[in-house]
């Protein structure tokens, strides 16, 4: 009885200590003044021991409660890891868009795990990783996990980077290049259309040659850069998986979002198994989101993983 009452008791300081907090910004007061900071570093001193991990590693039926117990049984057999980094704010997005897909199943991978031995294929989500400090992916790729990605890359294992995953891909040695400053210098945030340059790739199973996608770019530093040696090797090996187009498939400056040489949106290793894709295919794995075009890049890769499994069969 008293410890119901007192979590009501602290609730409702804490909802009076929200309350304060909003009034002080929406006056001239502000939070300077010293009785309010006073309360609301005792309201909020609780904060600080929170740890984000503990809801990253929640039971996967509480994370995603639309998804039903027999919806989910058959999705165990294909895993996909989606690396956490300090700063990552795609990982839900890429959560949600996997788990969306029949037989597929995403969890959180926090990047001090050290292996990734129980997945299938690996996933470096969007975000700000580690501040973007020094370099976009320049900390992350020291991460512990990235052992685990390297290795497990090299192994053959499939391993996806968007956005600022492409970059820690570029930065750890996976792929070649590098992700620099937009040429406008401003953040871009927009829908963009991708043409397929590589139909046979592990990533675009089921997509032509020449198909057109539409997904979302949301980036800072992601005009692709390299040097003429390194762009003649991608294109004599057909590494070049995807480029920037107009809605007719014209590969043109206009549709250039950020200025990356040759319209470059996405790219792979010499083996095809690593895949650096800057627009994000998990905001776009649902029509109402205006697209569902990205989708088609999970089912390929779950459609390579099958096959694969097939053959060793």
């Amino acid at each position: 009885m008293a410890s119901a009452r007192g979590q009501r008791l602290e609730k409702r300081r804490n909802e009076s200590a929200e309350i304060l907090f909003l009034r002080c910004l929406s006056t001239d007061r502000g939070i300077d003044d010293g009785e309010t900071r006073q309360f609301l570093a005792q309201s909020f001193a609780h904060v600080g021991i929170v740890d984000s991990r503990s809801y990253s590693c929640m039971p996967c039926r509480e994370r995603l409660p639309r998804r039903t117990a027999n919806s989910r049984a058959c999705s165990f057999d294909m895993k996909f890891a989606v690396i956490q980094f300090p700063g990552s704010n795609c990982d839900q997005d890429c959560v949600a868009g996997i788990n969306g897909i029949e037989g597929l199943q995403a969890d959180y991978v926090w990047h001090k795990e050290m292996s990734l031995r129980d997945y299938d294929a690996i996933v470096l989500p969007g975000g700000f990783a580690y501040g973007d400090y020094l370099r976009c992916g320049a900390i992350a790729r020291f991460s512990p996990i990235m052992k685990a990605v390297i290795s497990d890359a090299r192994a053959g294992k499939l391993v996806l980077g968007t956005c600022n995953g492409f970059q820690v891909l570029c930065e750890a040695g996976l792929l070649p290049g590098a992700l620099v400053r937009n040429r406008s210098l401003r953040f871009v945030c927009e829908m963009v259309t991708l043409r397929v340059e590589v139909p046979d790739s592990p990533f675009t199973h089921g997509s032509s040659e020449g198909t057109l996608l539409r997904m979302p770019i949301a980036h800072g530093e992601g005009c692709y850069f390299a040097d003429a040696e390194t762009l003649h090797e991608l294109n004599h090996n057909r590494r070049v998986i995807m480029r920037y187009a107009d809605n007719r498939g014209r590969i043109v400056p206009d549709a250039n979002p950020n200025g990356s040489t040759e319209n470059i949106a996405g790219i792979c290793n010499r083996e095809g198994n690593v895949f650096g894709l800057m627009p994000h295919p998990d905001r776009a794995c649902d029509a109402r989101l205006g697209s569902a075009d990205g989708a088609k890049i999970f089912q390929s890769m779950m459609q390579t993983i099958q096959a694969a499994h097939a053959r060793a069969a």
